[in-house]
């Protein structure tokens, strides 16, 4: 097999479109820099609920979970002999971007050329071998000072059932419609009918064991501090 550092994978995966978005390379390893690719399932819910009710002030924050994330992730880094030089967040830019401006990982793609999940091309999603499309990614970690050019994973072969990509497209098709007509949908119109997107994802592996629970999917969509503060003090009354 060709040995390719995930850098240099991830970049020539990236259309014309979004050069801007190739990971520039520093330190000493360059363009072969060890990289790990971070996510979460839906066994993060619980621990998350947990520390926002043991402190308080948590769920005030204007973004806790992401908030909860970057704590969670910068604690083991600390205890690491040689951290990463630079930790990219999802839901943060970043400025070790090839392009001029900071700007986002296409962290779907960073997935893709890891080898860890399949990206379906009509809903834009993911699907994970274990956790199916139930997977949030977090952060990307690069070590640029350690060399790894490991050997390129085959791509992930596609995981659907016949006939499911079909009912994927008649989901996606239809919750794009209801949320900005054909445009580029913004959080805010995904808000409004997050169900609908819910279901497109539900429909990629019906009945899946790693799907969400129904206030980890409302607060994943709709960031709504009401459904977080009412879980929040049911998890409580069960401790």
């Amino acid at each position: 097999m060709i040995s390719r550092a995930f850098a240099e994978r991830y970049n020539d995966s990236l259309p014309g479109t979004l050069s801007s978005n190739r990971i520039r390379p520093a330190g000493r390893a360059g363009s072969a820099a060890f990289a790990v690719l971070v996510g979460s399932s839906a066994v993060l819910w619980r621990p998350f609920l947990q520390h926002c009710a043991a402190n308080g002030e948590w769920a005030a924050l204007p973004h806790p979970l992401e908030a909860y994330v970057e704590c969670a992730v910068s604690a083991v880094l600390a205890s690491l002999p040689q951290p990463p030089a630079r930790v990219v967040w999802s839901h943060s830019q970043t400025d070790c971007l090839a392009g001029e401006a900071p700007g986002y990982v296409a962290m779907q793609r960073a997935a893709v050329a890891a080898g860890t999940a399949w990206l379906d091309p009509c809903s834009h999603l993911l699907v994970h071998p274990r956790h199916g499309p139930w997977l949030s990614l977090r952060c990307l970690l690069l070590f640029d000072d350690l060399a790894w050019a490991e050997a390129q994973p085959p791509p992930l072969p596609c995981p659907l059932a016949p006939g499911v990509q079909q009912a994927v497209r008649a989901r996606f098709e239809a919750a794009l419609h209801a949320t900005s007509r054909g445009s580029i949908p913004q959080r805010d119109q995904v808000q409004r009918v997050w169900e609908m997107w819910v279901a497109t994802r539900e429909a990629l592996s019906p009945g899946h064991p790693g799907r969400y629970c129904d206030s980890q999917l409302q607060y994943h969509y709709t960031r709504n501090k009401v459904v977080l503060r009412d879980t929040m003090e049911a998890v409580s009354a069960t401790q």
